[in-house]
C-alpha cells in the first residue's frame, strides 16, 4: 500500500480542489452549436476552454483554483460553458471528435492547453485566458468582466457604424476592432494575426471605405505585410518542423536540427526561442533509454552547461531569465549538486520581494525540488518556510500541505505523516478528503488495523461526497483511481474482526 498511497499524494498535490457538498451547480456544455444556441437564447457569452484534465497540469490547476470553486458559478450569469476536454494526443480522439475537434482547435488557433476563449453567442473571439500563476476566481471573474465589456464596446461601435458611411463608418469600424484587439494575443503568441483570420472580412470592408486619408487601410496594409513577413520567417518554419521529433529518443535529433537552424537565424526573438527549445530538447536527451550513470551525468552536465552559458548572454527579458534558472535548478538537482542547486534558489529568494507571488512561488519551487532527492530532512525544512509564507486555506498552503505529507511518507515518518494530515484536517476538513486515506494507509503500515478501517469508511464518505458535486461528476478518471486504492487497501487489512 505503500506505493499507492504515495502515488496518491503525488496525485493529489495537482488535484486538490474544495470538497463543498452544496456548491451551487456550473453547466458545462460539451457541444459547441448547442452552446450557441442556448448563448443566442439567453444573450449571453461562450467561455469556451480547451482542457485536458486527466494529463494537463495547468489544466487541473485551473478546474481546482478556479472553476471548481463554488464563488466562481456566479459566471454562468454572463456566460455559457464549454468544455472541450482533449484526451492528450490525437490517437486518441474517439468517435465523430476526430473529425471535428482538429477543425475547432485550428480555427481557434490552440497551441497549449488549457486555452480559454471568450467569444460571443456566435462563436466569434473577443479574448484569450489561460491559467496564470497565483489566479484566484475573483481575479478571473475580473479578467471575464473587462472581456465582457470589451465585447460590448465592439458590438456598440458596430452598432454606431451600421448608421453611417464611408470614411466615418471605416473610423467606427476600426475602432469596434480596437476594442478586442489587445486581447486576442499576438502573431507570436497564436502564430497567424488573429485579428486578420476572425475579422477579415470587416478589415476589407474598411480598407474599401478609407479613401479620403487612407490612414486607417493603411494601419491594416501593415498588418498584412507584417503578417506576411512573419510567415516567411524562419522560425514558423523551424517550429513546424520539430513537431517531427516527438519523445526522448527523438532528443539527439532535434537537437541536431536546432543546431543547424541556429547557424541561419537572425532574428532575436525566433533565435531565443530556437535555444530554449534546444534547452529543452537536451534535458529531454538525459532520460533517453538504455543510458548508463554515467551516460547521464555527461548529459545532465550538458545541458547545464549550455543553461549556463544562455544565462551569460544574458537573456533577452527576465521571463526567459527565470525559466533558464529553473533549467538550471533542474540540472543541478539531478546531479546531485544539492548545496549549489540551493544556494541559486535562496539567492533569488532573497530577491524577491518580501510577500511577493515570485517570492512564494520560488519557496515552493525549492521544497519540491528537493522532495525529488533522497533528503528528506533537508526537503522538509523547506517546505515548512514554504507553508509557514502561506495563507492557511489558501492553494499554496494546501500544495504545501500535500507535499509535506509525501515528504514524510517518503521518509516511512508514517506517526508524523498521520498527526500532520489530522492537523490539515482541522484546519480545512473539506479541502483534503484524500487525507483520510493518507491516514487509513499510515495506519496501516503501522499496524493499527482497526484505526486503519475507521479511517478508510471516512475517505470513503468524504469522496463520495466531493465527486457527487456537480462539477465533479465527469471525473471518472479520478474517482476511478481512488475507488482502486480504496478496495487494495480493505483487501491489505482483511475482513472485519
Amino acid at each position: 500500500m505503500r506505493n499507492s498511497a504515495v502515488v496518491l499524494s503525488i496525485l493529489w498535490i495537482t488535484l486538490a480542489a474544495r470538497v463543498v457538498a452544496d456548491e451551487p451547480p456550473l453547466r458545462w456544455v460539451r457541444n459547441l452549436d448547442e452552446a450557441k444556441q442556448i448563448a443566442q437564447a439567453e444573450h449571453k457569452d461562450l467561455l469556451i476552454n480547451f482542457t485536458g484534465l486527466n494529463w494537463c497540469h495547468y489544466c487541473i490547476q485551473l478546474e481546482a483554483e478556479v472553476f471548481s470553486k463554488p464563488e466562481f458559478a456566479v459566471a454562468a450569469k454572463d456566460f455559457v460553458m464549454v468544455e472541450i476536454d482533449y484526451p492528450g494526443a490525437d490517437e486518441r480522439l474517439e468517435g465523430d471528435m476526430k473529425e471535428w475537434f482538429p477543425k475547432l482547435r485550428d480555427y481557434y488557433m490552440v497551441a497549449a492547453y488549457p486555452t480559454v476563449i471568450i467569444a460571443d453567442s456566435s462563436g466569434l473571439p473577443v479574448a484569450y485566458t489561460g491559467y496564470k500563476d497565483g489566479i484566484t476566481p475573483d481575479k478571473f471573474l475580473t479578467e471575464l468582466a473587462r472581456d465582457r465589456a470589451s465585447r460590448q464596446a465592439r458590438d456598440e461601435a458596430q452598432a454606431q457604424a451600421a448608421r453611417l458611411s464611408g470614411a466615418e463608418r471605416a473610423k467606427k469600424l476600426h475602432e469596434s476592432l480596437m476594442a478586442i484587439n489587445l486581447n486576442l494575443g499576438t502573431m507570436f503568441s497564436r502564430k497567424v494575426d488573429p485579428l486578420l483570420a476572425f475579422y477579415g472580412n470587416v478589415v476589407n470592408e474598411i480598407k474599401s471605405l478609407d479613401t479620403a486619408t487612407g490612414e486607417t487601410a493603411k494601419y491594416y496594409d501593415k498588418r498584412v505585410a507584417d503578417r506576411k513577413e512573419w510567415d516567411e520567417k524562419p522560425g514558423v518554419a523551424i517550429f513546424e518542423e520539430l513537431k517531427r521529433f516527438r519523445g526522448a529518443d527523438d532528443a539527439s535529433a532535434a537537437i541536431a536540427y536546432l543546431d543547424q537552424m541556429l547557424a541561419s537565424v537572425k532574428d532575436d526573438e525566433v533565435r531565443w526561442r530556437v535555444e530554449l527549445a534546444r534547452q529543452s530538447k537536451m534535458e529531454l536527451a538525459t532520460v533517453r533509454k538504455g543510458l548508463s550513470k554515467e551516460q547521464e551525468n555527461l548529459s545532465c552536465e550538458a545541458a547545464l552547461a549550455n543553461a549556463r552559458r544562455l544565462l551569460s548572454i544574458p537573456p533577452k527579458t527576465d521571463e526567459i531569465r527565470e525559466n533558464l534558472l529553473a533549467h538550471e535548478a533542474l540540472m543541478l538537482g539531478r546531479l546531485g549538486r544539492t548545496d549549489e542547486m540551493v544556494a541559486q534558489f535562496d539567492e533569488r529568494i532573497r530577491q524577491a520581494a518580501e510577500g511577493s507571488p515570485e517570492r512564494l512561488a520560488l519557496l515552493g519551487s525549492k521544497g519540491n525540488a528537493l522532495l525529488r532527492l533522497p533528503d528528506m530532512d533537508r526537503a522538509l525544512a523547506a517546505l515548512h518556510d514554504y507553508l509557514a509564507a502561506t495563507d492557511p486555506k489558501s492553494d499554496d498552503w494546501g500544495s504545501a500541505t500535500n507535499s509535506i505529507t509525501f515528504a514524510l511518507q517518503k521518509a516511512e515518518r508514517y506517526s508524523e505523516s498521520i498527526a500532520f494530515c489530522k492537523r490539515a484536517l482541522e484546519i480545512d476538513p473539506d479541502r483534503f478528503p484524500h487525507f483520510w486515506l493518507e491516514i487509513a494507509g499510515d495506519q496501516q503500515r503501522l499496524g493499527l488495523t482497526k484505526e486503519a478501517r475507521k479511517s478508510l469508511d471516512e475517505a470513503e464518505v468524504k469522496l463520495q461526497a466531493y465527486f457527487a458535486a456537480p462539477r465533479n461528476q465527469r471525473k471518472k478518471a479520478q474517482q476511478a483511481f481512488f475507488n482502486e486504492v480504496i478496495a487494495k487497501l480493505r483487501t491489505q487489512l482483511g475482513p472485519k474482526d
